[in-house]
Protein backbone atom coordinates (compact mmCIF):
# COMPACT_ATOMS: atom_id res chain seq x y z
CA UNK A 1 0.00 0.00 0.00
CA UNK A 2 0.88 3.39 -0.66
CA UNK A 3 2.49 5.29 2.68
CA UNK A 4 0.39 8.31 2.41
CA UNK A 5 0.27 8.85 6.09
CA UNK A 6 3.95 9.30 5.86
CA UNK A 7 4.26 11.10 2.46
CA UNK A 8 1.59 13.75 3.10
CA UNK A 9 3.74 15.03 5.70
CA UNK A 10 6.50 16.04 3.17
CA UNK A 11 7.60 19.22 2.26
CA UNK A 12 6.67 20.24 -1.25
CA UNK A 13 10.13 21.33 -1.56
CA UNK A 14 10.60 17.51 -2.15
CA UNK A 15 8.69 17.51 -5.21
CA UNK A 16 8.68 21.15 -6.69
CA UNK A 17 9.37 21.00 -10.63
CA UNK A 18 10.40 24.25 -12.95
CA UNK A 19 7.76 25.25 -15.13
CA UNK A 20 8.34 28.64 -17.21
CA UNK A 21 5.83 30.83 -16.89
CA UNK A 22 3.94 33.17 -19.34
CA UNK A 23 5.14 36.69 -18.46
CA UNK A 24 2.14 39.08 -19.37
CA UNK A 25 3.27 42.14 -20.38
CA UNK A 26 1.62 45.72 -20.34
CA UNK A 27 0.42 47.00 -24.16
CA UNK A 28 1.32 43.34 -25.29
CA UNK A 29 -0.68 40.31 -25.50
CA UNK A 30 2.20 37.83 -23.87
CA UNK A 31 5.57 36.89 -23.81
CA UNK A 32 5.89 32.92 -24.02
CA UNK A 33 8.70 30.83 -22.96
CA UNK A 34 10.08 28.30 -25.22
CA UNK A 35 8.86 25.18 -25.64
CA UNK A 36 5.39 26.63 -24.22
CA UNK A 37 3.50 24.63 -26.89
CA UNK A 38 4.87 21.50 -25.42
CA UNK A 39 4.04 22.62 -21.84
CA UNK A 40 0.50 24.04 -22.93
CA UNK A 41 -0.27 20.33 -24.11
CA UNK A 42 1.20 18.71 -21.84
CA UNK A 43 -0.58 20.72 -18.70
CA UNK A 44 -3.41 22.43 -20.41
CA UNK A 45 -2.08 26.05 -18.92
CA UNK A 46 0.88 27.88 -17.58
CA UNK A 47 1.42 30.01 -14.66
CA UNK A 48 1.05 33.64 -15.74
CA UNK A 49 2.94 36.78 -13.80
CA UNK A 50 3.83 40.05 -14.64
CA UNK A 51 6.99 41.62 -15.13
CA UNK A 52 8.42 41.48 -11.27
CA UNK A 53 7.45 37.95 -11.29
CA UNK A 54 3.70 38.32 -9.15
CA UNK A 55 1.07 35.47 -10.13
CA UNK A 56 -1.79 36.70 -11.41
CA UNK A 57 -3.38 33.96 -13.34
CA UNK A 58 -3.13 30.74 -15.17
CA UNK A 59 -2.80 30.95 -18.80
CA UNK A 60 -4.43 28.54 -20.89
CA UNK A 61 -3.71 28.09 -24.61
CA UNK A 62 -6.33 29.12 -26.28
CA UNK A 63 -6.23 32.63 -24.33
CA UNK A 64 -2.89 32.96 -26.19
CA UNK A 65 -4.35 32.07 -29.41
CA UNK A 66 -7.44 33.93 -29.05
CA UNK A 67 -5.56 37.14 -28.69
CA UNK A 68 -4.63 37.54 -32.08
CA UNK A 69 -8.60 36.85 -33.39
CA UNK A 70 -9.75 40.53 -31.62
CA UNK A 71 -10.84 43.20 -33.77
CA UNK A 72 -8.76 45.98 -34.59
CA UNK A 73 -10.93 48.38 -32.00
CA UNK A 74 -9.34 46.59 -29.11
CA UNK A 75 -6.38 47.46 -28.02
CA UNK A 76 -3.92 44.21 -27.91
CA UNK A 77 -4.02 44.24 -24.34
CA UNK A 78 -8.02 44.79 -23.83
CA UNK A 79 -8.00 41.86 -25.92
CA UNK A 80 -5.98 39.23 -24.31
CA UNK A 81 -8.18 40.49 -21.39
CA UNK A 82 -11.54 39.95 -22.68
CA UNK A 83 -10.67 36.59 -24.23
CA UNK A 84 -9.65 35.20 -20.42
CA UNK A 85 -12.30 33.08 -18.53
CA UNK A 86 -13.17 33.81 -15.15
CA UNK A 87 -11.81 30.91 -13.01
CA UNK A 88 -11.45 30.07 -9.47
CA UNK A 89 -7.55 29.93 -8.65
CA UNK A 90 -5.94 27.71 -7.01
CA UNK A 91 -2.12 27.88 -5.93
CA UNK A 92 0.10 27.03 -2.86
CA UNK A 93 2.61 28.36 -0.83
CA UNK A 94 6.44 27.26 -0.22
CA UNK A 95 5.66 26.13 3.23
CA UNK A 96 2.58 23.73 2.19
CA UNK A 97 2.98 20.10 2.44
CA UNK A 98 2.49 17.30 0.03
CA UNK A 99 -1.20 16.55 1.68
CA UNK A 100 -2.23 20.16 0.52
CA UNK A 101 -1.13 19.01 -2.94
CA UNK A 102 -2.40 16.02 -3.24
CA UNK A 103 -5.86 17.36 -1.68
CA UNK A 104 -5.92 19.80 -4.39
CA UNK A 105 -5.17 17.80 -7.72
CA UNK A 106 -8.24 15.70 -6.37
CA UNK A 107 -10.62 18.28 -5.61
CA UNK A 108 -9.39 20.31 -8.97
CA UNK A 109 -8.34 17.93 -11.17
CA UNK A 110 -5.95 20.72 -12.31
CA UNK A 111 -2.50 18.73 -13.46
CA UNK A 112 -0.44 21.86 -12.10
CA UNK A 113 -0.89 23.57 -9.00
CA UNK A 114 1.88 27.04 -9.10
CA UNK A 115 3.56 27.68 -5.22
CA UNK A 116 3.82 31.27 -4.00
CA UNK A 117 6.11 32.69 -1.91
CA UNK A 118 4.79 34.51 1.23
CA UNK A 119 4.70 37.80 -0.90
CA UNK A 120 2.71 36.46 -3.79
CA UNK A 121 5.57 36.03 -6.36
CA UNK A 122 5.79 32.68 -8.84
CA UNK A 123 8.74 30.36 -7.38
CA UNK A 124 8.04 26.96 -9.22
CA UNK A 125 4.95 24.71 -9.46
CA UNK A 126 3.41 21.11 -8.53
CA UNK A 127 2.65 19.10 -11.14
CA UNK A 128 1.01 15.50 -11.04
CA UNK A 129 0.91 12.50 -13.08
CA UNK A 130 3.68 11.70 -14.79
CA UNK A 131 6.35 14.49 -13.26
CA UNK A 132 4.93 13.03 -9.88
CA UNK A 133 4.90 9.35 -10.66
CA UNK A 134 7.11 7.85 -8.10
CA UNK A 135 6.11 10.21 -5.59
CA UNK A 136 2.57 11.24 -5.27
CA UNK A 137 1.26 8.38 -7.46
CA UNK A 138 3.23 5.37 -6.28
CA UNK A 139 4.78 6.59 -2.93
CA UNK A 140 7.29 4.36 -1.36
CA UNK A 141 7.22 0.96 0.26
CA UNK A 142 5.44 0.12 3.27
CA UNK A 143 8.79 -0.77 4.62
CA UNK A 144 12.24 -1.63 3.16
CA UNK A 145 14.73 -3.92 4.54
CA UNK A 146 18.16 -5.09 3.02
CA UNK A 147 21.16 -6.45 4.47
CA UNK A 148 25.29 -6.08 3.20
CA UNK A 149 26.17 -9.25 1.71
CA UNK A 150 29.82 -10.06 0.09
CA UNK A 151 28.78 -9.22 -3.74
CA UNK A 152 26.63 -5.71 -2.37
CA UNK A 153 24.05 -4.29 -0.76
CA UNK A 154 20.88 -6.33 -0.61
CA UNK A 155 17.33 -4.96 -0.76
CA UNK A 156 13.78 -5.76 -0.70
CA UNK A 157 9.91 -4.56 -0.08
CA UNK A 158 8.71 -7.46 0.73
CA UNK A 159 7.69 -8.38 -2.54
CA UNK A 160 10.12 -7.09 -4.85
CA UNK A 161 14.38 -7.16 -4.57
CA UNK A 162 17.24 -5.86 -5.75
CA UNK A 163 21.24 -5.36 -5.90
CA UNK A 164 23.46 -8.54 -5.21
CA UNK A 165 20.40 -11.18 -5.23
CA UNK A 166 19.94 -14.83 -4.38
CA UNK A 167 23.99 -14.78 -5.45
CA UNK A 168 24.70 -12.32 -2.60
CA UNK A 169 22.55 -14.19 0.22
CA UNK A 170 23.99 -17.55 -0.64
CA UNK A 171 27.83 -16.37 -0.47
CA UNK A 172 26.73 -14.72 2.97
CA UNK A 173 25.47 -18.23 4.52
CA UNK A 174 28.73 -19.67 2.84
CA UNK A 175 31.02 -17.56 4.17
CA UNK A 176 29.31 -17.25 7.84
CA UNK A 177 29.40 -21.06 7.73
CA UNK A 178 33.37 -20.78 7.30
CA UNK A 179 34.01 -18.11 9.83
CA UNK A 180 32.00 -20.14 12.66
CA UNK A 181 34.25 -23.03 12.01
CA UNK A 182 37.61 -20.50 11.95
CA UNK A 183 35.86 -18.96 15.36
CA UNK A 184 35.53 -22.60 16.83
CA UNK A 185 39.01 -23.42 16.13
CA UNK A 186 40.58 -20.17 17.28
CA UNK A 187 38.35 -20.19 20.21
CA UNK A 188 40.29 -23.43 20.88
CA UNK A 189 43.24 -22.20 20.44
CA UNK A 190 42.95 -19.29 22.22
CA UNK A 191 40.92 -20.88 25.13
CA UNK A 192 43.70 -23.57 25.96
CA UNK A 193 46.60 -20.93 25.29
CA UNK A 194 44.67 -18.72 28.49
CA UNK A 195 43.87 -21.81 30.31
CA UNK A 196 48.10 -22.71 30.69
CA UNK A 197 48.40 -18.84 32.02
CA UNK A 198 45.51 -18.53 34.28
CA UNK A 199 44.48 -22.33 35.52
CA UNK A 200 41.49 -20.95 36.92
CA UNK A 201 40.25 -20.79 33.62
CA UNK A 202 40.80 -24.61 33.24
CA UNK A 203 38.03 -25.27 36.09
CA UNK A 204 35.11 -23.14 33.95
CA UNK A 205 32.09 -24.71 33.11
CA UNK A 206 28.49 -24.47 32.18
CA UNK A 207 27.03 -21.09 32.28
CA UNK A 208 30.06 -19.53 32.55
CA UNK A 209 32.08 -21.06 30.08
CA UNK A 210 29.06 -20.26 27.77
CA UNK A 211 29.63 -16.75 28.03
CA UNK A 212 33.14 -16.49 27.70
CA UNK A 213 32.65 -18.80 24.88
CA UNK A 214 30.01 -16.00 23.54
CA UNK A 215 31.67 -13.18 24.00
CA UNK A 216 34.71 -14.20 22.35
CA UNK A 217 32.56 -15.23 19.10
CA UNK A 218 30.78 -11.94 19.17
CA UNK A 219 33.70 -9.76 19.78
CA UNK A 220 35.51 -11.69 16.96
CA UNK A 221 32.46 -10.90 14.26
CA UNK A 222 31.95 -7.25 15.34
CA UNK A 223 35.88 -6.99 14.92
CA UNK A 224 36.11 -8.97 11.95
CA UNK A 225 33.20 -7.15 10.15
CA UNK A 226 34.63 -3.29 10.95
CA UNK A 227 38.14 -4.51 9.10
CA UNK A 228 35.79 -5.40 6.16
CA UNK A 229 34.28 -3.99 3.37
CA UNK A 230 31.02 -5.10 5.08
CA UNK A 231 30.96 -2.34 7.64
CA UNK A 232 30.78 0.00 4.60
CA UNK A 233 28.42 -1.60 2.52
CA UNK A 234 26.08 -2.17 5.82
CA UNK A 235 26.52 1.99 6.04
CA UNK A 236 25.48 2.32 2.38
CA UNK A 237 22.51 0.25 2.93
CA UNK A 238 21.63 2.25 5.66
CA UNK A 239 22.03 5.21 4.06
CA UNK A 240 19.86 4.51 1.15
CA UNK A 241 17.38 3.39 2.64
CA UNK A 242 17.09 6.46 5.26
CA UNK A 243 17.18 8.34 2.10
CA UNK A 244 13.97 6.43 0.41
CA UNK A 245 12.25 6.81 3.85
CA UNK A 246 12.75 10.46 4.09
CA UNK A 247 11.39 10.73 0.15
CA UNK A 248 14.96 11.77 -1.05
CA UNK A 249 16.20 11.21 -4.40
CA UNK A 250 18.94 8.56 -5.09
CA UNK A 251 21.56 10.87 -5.67
CA UNK A 252 25.21 10.78 -4.44
CA UNK A 253 24.82 14.63 -2.23
CA UNK A 254 21.54 13.57 -0.46
CA UNK A 255 22.42 9.51 0.38
CA UNK A 256 25.43 10.47 1.95
CA UNK A 257 24.33 13.35 4.10
CA UNK A 258 21.94 10.20 5.63
CA UNK A 259 23.03 8.75 8.89
CA UNK A 260 24.35 5.53 8.84
CA UNK A 261 22.54 3.72 11.64
CA UNK A 262 18.81 2.42 11.24
CA UNK A 263 16.21 1.90 13.89
CA UNK A 264 15.15 -1.89 12.76
CA UNK A 265 18.83 -2.85 12.36
CA UNK A 266 19.58 -5.94 12.91
CA UNK A 267 22.12 -5.31 15.35
CA UNK A 268 19.18 -3.66 17.48
CA UNK A 269 17.98 -7.19 18.17
CA UNK A 270 21.37 -8.97 18.39
CA UNK A 271 22.11 -6.66 21.50
CA UNK A 272 18.64 -7.27 22.79
CA UNK A 273 18.48 -10.75 22.18
CA UNK A 274 22.64 -10.84 23.98
CA UNK A 275 20.95 -9.02 26.33
CA UNK A 276 18.27 -11.60 27.29
CA UNK A 277 20.89 -14.27 27.08
CA UNK A 278 23.28 -12.97 29.74
CA UNK A 279 20.69 -11.99 31.69
CA UNK A 280 19.55 -15.36 31.94
CA UNK A 281 23.21 -17.03 32.33
CA UNK A 282 24.06 -14.84 35.16
CA UNK A 283 20.98 -15.73 36.98
CA UNK A 284 21.42 -18.61 36.24
CA UNK A 285 25.00 -18.93 37.65
CA UNK A 286 23.55 -16.88 40.82
CA UNK A 287 21.25 -19.34 41.75
CA UNK A 288 22.52 -21.04 45.43
CA UNK A 289 23.83 -17.48 46.58
CA UNK A 290 20.72 -15.42 46.73
CA UNK A 291 17.15 -15.82 47.81
CA UNK A 292 14.24 -16.81 45.94
CA UNK A 293 13.30 -12.89 46.34
CA UNK A 294 16.73 -11.79 45.42
CA UNK A 295 16.79 -13.50 42.35
CA UNK A 296 13.51 -12.33 41.07
CA UNK A 297 14.75 -8.42 41.74
CA UNK A 298 18.14 -9.36 40.01
CA UNK A 299 15.76 -10.60 36.92
CA UNK A 300 13.64 -7.33 37.51
CA UNK A 301 16.86 -5.25 37.31
CA UNK A 302 17.89 -6.85 34.18
CA UNK A 303 14.28 -6.67 32.39
CA UNK A 304 14.67 -2.68 33.15
CA UNK A 305 17.94 -2.15 31.83
CA UNK A 306 17.68 -4.39 28.91
CA UNK A 307 14.12 -1.86 27.89
CA UNK A 308 15.71 1.05 28.38
CA UNK A 309 19.44 0.24 26.86
CA UNK A 310 18.76 -2.27 24.29
CA UNK A 311 18.31 0.39 20.86
CA UNK A 312 20.44 2.68 22.34
CA UNK A 313 23.54 0.45 22.62
CA UNK A 314 22.40 -1.09 19.43
CA UNK A 315 22.55 2.68 17.53
CA UNK A 316 26.33 2.66 19.47
CA UNK A 317 27.49 -0.49 18.07
CA UNK A 318 26.22 0.60 14.96
CA UNK A 319 28.01 3.59 14.51
CA UNK A 320 31.33 2.08 16.32
CA UNK A 321 31.15 -0.74 14.74
CA UNK A 322 29.33 -2.34 12.08
CA UNK A 323 29.34 0.81 10.01
CA UNK A 324 31.71 2.85 8.54
CA UNK A 325 31.86 5.70 6.27
CA UNK A 326 31.53 3.73 2.93
CA UNK A 327 33.49 4.48 -0.16
CA UNK A 328 32.44 5.29 -3.45
CA UNK A 329 31.80 2.07 -5.09
CA UNK A 330 29.99 0.89 -1.70
CA UNK A 331 27.90 3.48 -1.60
CA UNK A 332 26.87 2.88 -5.29
CA UNK A 333 25.96 -0.53 -4.68
CA UNK A 334 23.79 0.90 -2.09
CA UNK A 335 22.26 3.05 -4.50
CA UNK A 336 22.16 0.84 -7.19
CA UNK A 337 20.08 -1.48 -5.08
CA UNK A 338 17.79 1.04 -4.03
CA UNK A 339 17.15 2.80 -7.17
CA UNK A 340 16.50 -1.19 -8.60
CA UNK A 341 13.40 -1.31 -5.97
CA UNK A 342 12.13 1.75 -6.33
CA UNK A 343 12.02 0.82 -10.20
CA UNK A 344 10.22 -2.56 -9.49
CA UNK A 345 8.06 -1.13 -7.14
CA UNK A 346 7.05 1.92 -9.41
CA UNK A 347 5.70 -0.60 -12.42
CA UNK A 348 3.62 -2.34 -9.57
CA UNK A 349 3.05 0.02 -6.23
CA UNK A 350 -0.34 -1.67 -5.03
CA UNK A 351 0.67 -5.30 -4.61
CA UNK A 352 0.84 -6.33 -0.67
CA UNK A 353 3.07 -9.00 0.23
CA UNK A 354 1.70 -11.44 2.97
CA UNK A 355 3.64 -13.17 5.72
CA UNK A 356 5.37 -15.75 3.59
CA UNK A 357 6.64 -13.58 1.11
CA UNK A 358 7.95 -11.70 3.45
CA UNK A 359 9.93 -14.23 4.69
CA UNK A 360 11.00 -15.16 1.65
CA UNK A 361 12.48 -12.29 0.24
CA UNK A 362 13.91 -11.38 3.77
CA UNK A 363 16.66 -13.81 2.39
CA UNK A 364 16.66 -15.40 5.59
CA UNK A 365 15.66 -18.58 4.04
CA UNK A 366 18.18 -18.68 1.47
CA UNK A 367 21.45 -17.70 4.45
CA UNK A 368 20.76 -20.48 6.62
CA UNK A 369 19.84 -23.30 3.95
CA UNK A 370 23.21 -22.10 2.28
CA UNK A 371 24.85 -21.71 6.23
CA UNK A 372 23.57 -25.44 6.83
CA UNK A 373 24.92 -27.39 3.79
CA UNK A 374 28.14 -25.15 3.45
CA UNK A 375 28.89 -26.07 7.82
CA UNK A 376 27.89 -29.77 6.99
CA UNK A 377 30.20 -30.13 3.95
CA UNK A 378 33.27 -28.29 6.40
CA UNK A 379 32.39 -31.00 9.03
CA UNK A 380 32.47 -33.77 6.98
CA UNK A 381 35.82 -32.50 5.39
CA UNK A 382 37.28 -32.02 8.71
CA UNK A 383 36.24 -35.20 10.22
CA UNK A 384 38.20 -36.84 6.77
CA UNK A 385 41.38 -34.87 7.56
CA UNK A 386 41.02 -36.06 11.20
CA UNK A 387 40.77 -39.36 10.49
Amino acid sequence: MVNYDKLDRLPLEKIRVTIAPVVLEQEKTSKLPEGSQETFAKFGALPGIDESGQFLRMVESQDTESQTKQPDAFTRQEAFETSLPVKPVFTLKEDDLIGEARRLFQETGWMLIPILTAEGKYSGACASRQELLGLIELGIPPRIGGMATPLGVYMTSGIHTSGSGVPGLVTTGMGFAGLVWLLEALYVVAYSWAAAYFPQLGVLQGEAEVMIHLGFVLSAILLGMRLTPMSGLHAAEHMTINALEEGLDIREETVRNQPREHKRCGTNLMVLLMGVQVSWLSWQTMQGYVSAWGGFFYLFAWVWIISVCWRPVGLWIQNTLTTKDPSDWELASGMHAGQELMDKYRQEPHEEANIFQRIWASGLIHILLSFLATHTLIGWGVDALLQ
